[in-house]
């Protein structure tokens, strides 16, 4: 095929593709060409074409496209993209925004492949990242450090971002975005001929584009599989139906949606199922040894109240006996550990308000009764040893009897609250691990880890009944749906997944944070899914509809956990700022999703609760809706 034949070919595509003024602009080029413009040289576009034809000759200088008629290289495209981005109207400059990073990742990695060398001695890619590299770390911090670390063309291989962006096995870039900013920027790159970044809008990005009005919020460009669509699963999964409502045994015995059952097994614990039949020590008989530089204090804060009372009050402080407190004005019980040292890590509370349990960089997992009636909380504390390594995650089975725990050893620990044995050590992860949770059955487990895994457990068994693969980075989070035939995970890629038990599919994906997703809660009814990131925000979204119904906005720091009230109606949260916030969805959320608007609502807190210096690790509400905090407290 001669080179008119190409340049023929490539102006129709353009055409057809609706880059109409780009295809005039090739033809008016070539018809120069043809009247002996250039006589003697050969056109850039003919350059181009034959070094990208197989057997056609390398070249070392930087990638080349056409602008305004005069070669200019792919670096100065990019910067010719950002210009015009950073000088549109204030009403498109975040939906256009949006698309800069997909395109600044293309454009880098393309010249480190090139490898070409500037005038100064550098890479143009090293000088390119440093120019641009810094303008995308407000919104992909992670990514642009894996970027950056990639500086020569053999290193690509090794990295799992460049291998998603550009190796064999890459994926499209999904970006949301209205259709006005949509058309404007395809006309810009058109009428400028900026053929190499069209290229790339059109092969290694997908425009969602949305009949809408232009947000005004960065939307953040994900990588997702092919076919997925942010809110969506793979493969436009979001019109699949979702089993919703609570645990049911019934549902159980007929095993999850898509026809696999898991096997049932016999949960440990039962009169009966332990194996033993040594009569072991209770763990809380007055024999626990006390922990003398570790105290535990509890307080309870009042909505009208910007600090705690007096630390020390009586940690049974909490609703009376038969009596439910309202959720939208509640009380909140925290407890404070003192004298940590910045050494906790995580924790845990039963939501009957009798235990506290903490995990520590140290390795060990320290539980308190609060029901002990002890004078000191420290004489009602134990040790469960046996971790190698800081403790991360935990999790109470629901009837409180099992405490599980995970850390950097990769293990994930059973306890028998009882005895203070280990009944189980579960291995499987390779990294340290984030997140657990018990399923409301009470006899699967499922962890997720910096494996970019999650993996699910029974009790009794030693493998992993299911793995489930598909998040780009750590696994720090999870959930399981009310009726246990879903799990839900959030990983530092930005996404929430929702995975079927059954089948071990993934039927949901979860894209808008624009940072790590660190916690997740489900509904009571099974309906909703709240999530929260290290971006300060949380996020409500529709399961059934794949949809973001509510974004909460008020912390001032990372979240660290979530939990809904026992009737669903009020969502609390707490985080990093030493704060505990609470947010009524009985509102105008309520009332614009029971109407089935497509509508986001922008929600601020019902109410705050401020420690002097405790950033809160753990909430967890009652049955009674008294709402229960864990935190340490940290000398500034």
């Amino acid at each position: 095929m001669s080179s008119s034949e190409v340049v023929d070919l490539v102006a129709e595509f353009l055409q057809a593709h609706g880059y109409g003024r780009a295809s005039a602009v090739l033809k008016s080029e070539i018809e120069q060409n043809a009247r002996g413009a250039t006589s003697g040289m050969e056109t850039k576009l003919e350059k181009i074409i034959r070094q990208a034809q197989p057997g056609g000759e390398s070249s070392e200088a930087p990638i080349v496209s056409l602008a305004n008629g005069r070669g200019t290289t792919l670096a100065e495209s990019y910067g010719l993209l950002e210009d015009w981005v950073a000088g549109s109207l204030e009403a498109h400059k975040h939906e256009l925004r949006s698309v800069t990073f997909p395109i600044f990742a293309h454009c880098y990695l393309k010249l480190v492949q090139s490898g070409s060398a500037g005038g100064d001695g550098r890479t143009v890619a090293a000088s390119f990242f440093d120019r641009w590299g810094t303008e995308h770390g407000v919104w992909y911090a992670p990514e642009v450090r894996q970027l950056g670390a990639v500086t020569a063309a053999e290193q690509i291989a090794a990295s799992d971002l460049a291998q998603s962006i550009v190796g064999p096995a890459r994926t499209k870039f999904k970006v949301p975005i209205d259709r006005v900013s949509s058309e404007l920027l395809h006309s810009f790159l058109s009428s400028n001929a900026l053929v190499e970044l069209l290229v790339i809008c059109n092969d290694h990005v997908q425009l969602l584009v949305e009949d809408r009005p232009p947000c005004q919020e960065m939307a953040v460009a994900t990588l997702l599989p092919n076919g997925a669509a942010p809110g969506t699963s793979a493969g436009g999964l979001e019109t699949e139906p979702m089993a919703s409502g609570a645990y049911s045994r019934a549902l159980e015995e007929a095993g999850a949606p898509g026809g696999s059952t898991l096997p049932r097994h016999t949960f440990l614990g039962d009169p009966g199922g332990y194996p033993g039949t040594r009569p072991y020590p209770k763990l809380f008989d007055g024999g626990a040894p006390s922990v003398p530089e570790r105290l535990l204090t509890t307080a309870v804060l009042h909505p009208t109240e910007a600090y705690p009372p007096e630390a020390g009050r009586n940690a049974s402080l909490r609703a009376p006996t038969g009596q439910v407190a309202s959720a939208r004005t509640p009380s909140v019980l925290l407890a404070t550990v003192v004298n940590s040292y910045k050494g906790l890590a995580c924790a845990a509370v039963t939501r009957d308000a009798c235990q506290v349990a903490a995990g520590f960089q140290d390795g060990v997992v320290r539980v308190w009764r609060l029901d002990s009636g002890a004078e000191k909380l420290d004489d009602s504390c134990a040790e469960l040893k046996g971790h190698t390594g800081g403790v991360f995650a935990l999790s109470y089975s629901p009837e409180h009897r099992r405490l599980a725990s995970g850390g950097r050893d990769g293990g994930v620990h059973l306890w028998d609250l009882s005895t203070g044995l280990c009944l189980a050590v579960f291995k499987g992860h390779d990294a340290p691990v984030w997140a657990l949770s018990f399923s409301p059955a009470g006899h699967y487990l499922v962890a997720g880890a910096a494996d970019q895994t999650a993996r699910l457990w029974a009790t009794d068994t030693s493998e992993a009944l299911r793995l489930l693969v598909g998040h780009y980075s750590d696994v720090t989070a999870v959930a399981w749906h009310p009726n246990c035939a879903y799990v839900v995970t959030g990983s530092n890629d930005k996404t929430a997944r929702v995975w079927e038990v059954g089948s071990g599919r993934c039927v949901r994906v979860f894209v808008g944070h624009l940072a790590a997703v660190t916690c997740l809660a489900v509904c009571p009814s099974g309906k909703y899914l709240a999530t929260g990131s290290q971006d300060r925000d949380a996020r409500v979204w529709d399961l059934d509809t794949g949809k973001q119904v509510a974004h909460c906005k008020g912390h001032q720091g990372a979240i660290h956990d979530l939990d809904y009230s026992a009737e669903g109606d009020v969502l609390a949260s707490c985080g990093a700022d030493s704060t505990v916030r609470t947010w009524d969805l009985a509102g105008a959320f309520a009332v614009a999703t029971s109407r089935g608007e497509d509508h986001c609502a922008a929600m601020a807190p019902n109410s705050s609760f401020h420690t002097k210096s405790t950033p809160v690790v753990n909430v967890r509400w009652t049955m009674k809706n008294l709402l229960l905090a864990v935190g340490a407290f940290e000398v500034k």
